[in-house]
């Protein structure tokens, strides 16, 4: 595995901070009780899974400004 050329600056772009609040929503998920999350419907759980995914990869393919 090689990493690429602007790997440092990798923590500007928005797929990187897309994937950062990811992993604080899930977190917090995590920590919710258990009478909480079956509340939640699991259709609900899988748009949000299938949306969260979507805006990963959406966010990687534009174009952004340069931050240098």
């Amino acid at each position: 595995m090689k990493l690429i050329d602007e790997w440092r600056s990798s923590w500007r772009w928005l797929s990187v901070q897309f994937a950062g609040l990811s992993a604080v929503i899930l977190t917090a998920w995590l920590a919710l009780p258990e009478d909480i999350k079956a509340a939640v419907p699991d259709s609900v759980k899988a748009i949000a899974a299938y949306v969260g995914i979507a805006a990963a990869v959406l966010l990687r393919l534009v174009k952004q400004k340069d931050k240098s």
